[in-house]
C-alpha cells in the first residue's frame, strides 16, 4: 500500500511540475507580443498625452527596409521591458550583452501630433516603432525624434527605411479604437 501511495505521489508531483512549466513558458513575455499600436499607446500614456488626447497619430507607414535602421544618438527610446537597456545612457563594457538584436525585424514610421505637457502646445514628431526578437524575448521599442521642425536626417532616414510618410499630412485616425 505504501508503494502505491508513493508512486501516486510521484506521479501527481511530476504532473504538477510539468503543468507549471508549461504554464510559465506559455505565459512568458516572449510569447505575448503586443502590437505596435499598443506599445505606442503606452508610450503616449507615459508622455502624458493619453488618455486625454487620442487623436495623436497623423500618419503611419511600415518600413520596406527595416534592416537599415541604426540607433541614431538623437533618438531617445521607450520600452516597457526591463531586459533591454536604453540608448540614452553611457554604456559600460558589460552593457552590450543586453542590446536589442539589430537589425529590427519590423519598423513602423509614425508621425504624431499631440499637446506637449505641461504647456499643451501642439507638437509634431516622428517616432520609429521597432520590433525586436531574440532567444529570450520579443518586443516593440519606440524611438522618439525631436519635435518639428524636422532635421534633415529624419527625411534621409525615412527614405532609407522605405517609409512613405508625409510629414505635412493633415489627416488623423484614432489609435485607441484601432486595434490590429
Amino acid at each position: 500500500m505504501r508503494r502505491i501511495i508513493l508512486i501516486l505521489a510521484v506521479v501527481i508531483v511530476s504532473v504538477g511540475l510539468l503543468f507549471s512549466l508549461f504554464w510559465s513558458i506559455s505565459t512568458s513575455s516572449g510569447r505575448q507580443v503586443l502590437t505596435w499600436r499598443v506599445i505606442l499607446e503606452k508610450y503616449l500614456t507615459y508622455k502624458g498625452v493619453l488618455p486625454d488626447y487620442t487623436e495623436a497619430v497623423v500618419a503611419a507607414s511600415q518600413a520596406k527596409n527595416p534592416q537599415v535602421f541604426t540607433p541614431n544618438p538623437n533618438l531617445v527610446n521607450y520600452h516597457d521591458l526591463g531586459y533591454y537597456i536604453t540608448y540614452n545612457k553611457k554604456y559600460a563594457d558589460d552593457d552590450f550583452e543586453n542590446l536589442p538584436p539589430f537589425p529590427p525585424e519590423k519598423v513602423m514610421c509614425v508621425l504624431l501630433e499631440h499637446p506637449e505637457p505641461p504647456t499643451a502646445k501642439l507638437v509634431r514628431r516622428v517616432v520609429f516603432v521597432n520590433y525586436y526578437r531574440d532567444l529570450y524575448t520579443a518586443s516593440w521599442m519606440v524611438y522618439e525624434s525631436a519635435p518639428a521642425p524636422f532635421p534633415g536626417w529624419i527625411d534621409e532616414t525615412l527614405v532609407e527605411l522605405g517609409c512613405t510618410l508625409d510629414l505635412e499630412a493633415q489627416y488623423f485616425f484614432v489609435i485607441a479604437a484601432d486595434r490590429v
